[in-house]
């Protein structure tokens, strides 16, 4: 990525990923409906009906948008309009959007939880919440100017292209191999 984030009066935020309670999807939308920020979420779930209820309302409708699954090709041109992705998941797995989102060099800002604080260290490759409160998120986001945008963009990317490219992965592969071959 070439970014270069300008912080503006409103952030649009890019979620990708499952619409499940997990995943704290409800929380994150009334975060950034109380910021005053609008947010594309992509994906789908259990929880799709409820948020299309919740947020027909005709400000919320232009602050909500659910655009649904797409492809993975599509998926990859689509990380590059965005500066800023939310992930507030209360537990994850190896989140692979969010490695797609970091190596994008977008600016993320996930929970607190020791799936996403093993890449993301606060200030240098993301921006880390403490909370799953809509008030904690919304804080966090209030308070984003705070950081040098800039800077943690490109060590997003830096670190993921250094940690999980396709050559470091394979390497590891091969070493873990050889370890059980001996």
């Amino acid at each position: 990525p070439n970014k270069n984030i300008i912080l503006e009066n409103k952030i649009k935020f890019l979620y990708v990923g499952r619409l499940e309670k997990v995943k704290n999807i409800i929380n994150i939308i009334d975060a950034i409906l109380l910021t005053g920020n609008t947010i594309d979420i992509y994906g789908d779930g259990s929880l799709r009906p409820y948020i299309q209820e919740k947020y027909q309302t005709p400000i919320a409708e232009k602050k909500v948008s659910l655009m649904g699954i797409v492809s993975n090709n599509e998926l990859a041109k689509i990380y590059q309009r965005y500066d800023f992705y939310i992930l507030m998941s209360l537990t994850e797995g190896m989140s692979k959007t969010l490695l797609e989102a970091m190596t994008s060099g977008l600016i993320c800002v996930v929970s607190d939880i020791p799936q996403n604080t093993c890449m993301v260290v606060d200030g240098e490759t993301g921006i880390t919440v403490k909370g799953f409160t809509a008030d904690a998120i919304k804080n966090k986001i209030n308070h984003i100017n705070l950081y040098n945008l800039q800077n943690i963009s490109e060590n997003a990317a830096n670190y993921a292209a250094n940690n999980f490219s396709l050559e470091v992965i394979g390497k590891n592969e091969i070493e873990n191999i050889n370890v059980f071959i001996r």
